[in-house]
């Protein structure tokens, strides 16, 4: 309810309706030295979260207070428009979920199941078997400001959802192991779920080989009408920051912009025959990508349609391999690629198409590329598209290649010489 009156109210007076909202909510209290034979209050508080959630009902607030609590917890009631249930950190302190020793599969260390209007906000959950934080078949969820690391899947998994706010939050190590020990999905898996955003998240994988992270962000199976915006993803060295797969169900509808990706990029793939179409890739900077931008070739190679790349910044190469935008696919149609920057050194050039049969579905013009724009003879049929009339090989000049550092320089060529794409100036012009 009060997230839509955020953007008309402003950040200031959202904050106030806020506390106003809380007033009139139930509160609950649990805490390390609790009872779950208490009620709950301050003063007597639970001492399991699970006991707050067989609990609470619409209009309900849990507390949780600082420590550790080694628990698995599945939320099954739900809200309404008017009144959620919140569980969150009691303010100043972290509750630690610690999922040691607690073995499951198939599902989450944090549960919400089935449930609508529920908020998660400021818990620390670490050493899943499963997923760490998952919603199963609910709507209007917000999922805030959460910290999870060392999950064997998801840090954060939606599943079959509609409305779901994925903000805020920090998850370190997801899919720590390999698919041998048990490992599966992405970072943040968004799946078979509508109308979703995923926004101002840090995703990193730290002191573990890039498979076992698989993708940070991925919008998959189904998905459609998902925004992802503003995350910051680093760590990710073999599959892409961001990936968007149709798997076996149409998936579409998919604006990805204005992120920051180190290690790897976004990937379009379509690994079980399912149609990814209207995707939007915009406004986002990568840096030491093995492809920046790519429409793979994964699996059964499906069919891809209505993609627009522009505005992107992409830098340097993590290996000697891929290219910087790359369309690796032949199955796919109108693809538009507009008011790129890309400083690339894989061996298949700047922007590439992999096969001179998917040229008459490409509109390729207006990029500035910046280094080798030849296939290697490994691949004699890719085709250099930044050699096409209307794009320009000259140095961008970014500000700094190596920080990386993607504002343009006051003498850049790439200044006032793009399309006019109706979203403003992108990150090297701003």
């Amino acid at each position: 309810m009060l997230q839509a009156l955020e953007g008309r109210l402003g950040a200031a007076l959202f904050a106030q309706a806020q506390a106003v909202e809380l007033l009139t909510y139930h509160k609950y209290y649990v805490a390390t030295m609790g009872n779950d034979a208490n009620p709950g209050t301050f003063a007597a508080p639970f001492r399991t979260i699970q006991r707050a959630c067989n609990t609470v009902n619409m209009g309900s607030l849990i507390y949780i207070r600082g420590g550790t609590y080694r628990e698995k917890v599945t939320l099954t009631r739900g809200g309404d428009a008017d009144k959620w249930i919140i569980i969150r950190n009691y303010p100043g302190e972290t509750p630690v979920i610690d999922g040691t020793g607690i073995a499951f599969t198939g599902s989450s260390l944090v549960e919400l199941s089935g449930v609508g209007y529920v908020r998660v906000i400021g818990l620390h959950v670490i050493n899943s078997d499963d997923s760490a934080i998952r919603a199963v078949r609910c709507n209007h969820i917000e999922i805030l400001n959460n910290f999870t690391e060392l999950s064997h899947a998801s840090g954060i998994g939606v599943w079959r959802c509609d409305q779901v706010l994925v903000s805020g939050n920090k998850v370190k190590n997801a899919r720590f192991v390999t698919l041998a020990q048990g490992g599966h999905e992405e970072a943040v898996s968004i799946a078979t779920t509508t109308d979703s955003r995923v926004t101002g998240n840090e995703i990193w994988m730290e002191g573990y080989p890039g498979w076992e992270g698989s993708e940070a962000i991925d919008a998959k199976d189904g998905a459609q009408r998902i925004e992802i915006d503003n995350n910051s993803v680093h760590g990710y060295n073999d599959y892409g920051c961001i990936y968007v797969d149709g798997w076996e169900h149409e998936t579409g509808d998919i604006d990805i912009h204005d992120n920051h990706l180190s290690g790897s990029g976004i990937y379009i793939g379509s690994e079980r025959g399912g149609l990814v179409r209207r995707v939007k890739i915009r406004n986002n900077t990568i840096f030491r990508s093995a492809s920046g931008i790519c429409l793979t070739r994964a699996g059964l190679n499906g069919p891809r349609s209505d993609v627009e790349i522009f505005n992107n910044s992409i830098v340097g190469s993590r290996s000697n391999g891929g290219a910087g935008i790359y369309v690796a696919t032949d199955n796919a149609k109108r693809i538009r690629i507009h008011n790129n920057a890309v400083q690339f050194s894989g061996y298949n050039g700047q922007i590439t198409a992999a096969s001179k049969t998917v040229l008459a579905e490409i509109t390729c013009n207006h990029n500035m590329v910046y280094g080798p724009t030849a296939c290697s003879q490994a691949f004699p049929a890719c085709v250099e598209l930044s050699r096409l009339p209307g794009n320009t090989i000259a140095d961008p000049q970014f500000v700094s290649t190596t920080l990386p550092d993607f504002h343009l320089q006051p003498t850049s060529p790439a200044i006032g010489a793009g399309l006019d794409m109706g979203y403003g100036l992108d990150i090297g012009a701003s």
